[in-house]
């Protein structure tokens, strides 16, 4: 009888908060209607349904 092999979890990424530089350091906050956001090579990207 074959053996199953396991399944593991895999961890492709961390996920952090993006936070403002400055002083206090806030959340930053995306503006309302955005729809499309991803990232990769060091850069995000972020759309709505009637242009980039």
């Amino acid at each position: 009888m074959a053996t199953l092999p396991q399944w593991r979890r895999l961890v492709f990424f961390e996920k952090e908060p993006v936070r403002l530089p400055g002083e206090d350091e806030q959340l930053l906050s995306l503006p309302p209607g955005l729809s499309v956001c991803d990232s990769g090579r060091g850069s995000l990207l972020f759309g709505d349904i009637l242009e980039f």
